[in-house]
């Protein structure tokens, strides 16, 4: 038996562990000069809004909204997916000794590791999208009910 370590034992960022911060990426809906996908919506809403407003006989309005009510639930089931994925990491992380990764400080304060706070922020940002997007369809489902 070969002396010291394993190389599971000395491996600083296991295979599982990297697909983290490559989630990481996807999840934060980066689109550089492009508004966020939760805010081009919530900018079409708006849109809608005011032509409903403008203009509340146009039947057309509740075709749009009906057709926006639906890609709203597709979204909603896609992050519902997303989640299932993280929690999935989650699980595997723990599953591969992650918690071998955490940082003890001299005087037993145990610090997360970096995959454990970018998947706990990859939670936070899809939930917030879900909230956002719950909020959103509520508001759509409204309108449509004042353009019947």
């Amino acid at each position: 038996m070969p002396d010291g370590p394993s190389l599971l034992e000395s491996e600083v960022l296991l295979p599982t562990g990297l697909l983290v911060f490559m989630a990481h990426s996807l999840i934060k809906d980066a689109t550089e000069e492009y508004p966020k996908t939760r805010d081009a919506y919530w900018e079409y809403y708006g849109e809608l809004e005011s032509n409903v407003r403008a203009n509340p006989l146009d039947r057309s309005h509740q075709q749009k909204a009906s057709a926006f009510i639906d890609e709203i639930r597709i979204i909603q089931r896609h992050i519902g997916s997303q989640k299932k994925v993280m929690r999935s990491l989650e699980a595997r992380l723990s599953s591969t000794r992650y918690e071998r990764l955490r940082i003890t400080h001299s005087q037993g304060v145990v610090y997360p590791s970096p995959q454990e706070t970018i998947l706990e922020e990859c939670m936070l940002t899809l939930r917030e999208k879900n909230e956002s997007f719950h909020e959103l369809l509520g508001k759509a489902e409204s309108l449509i009910k004042a353009v019947r």
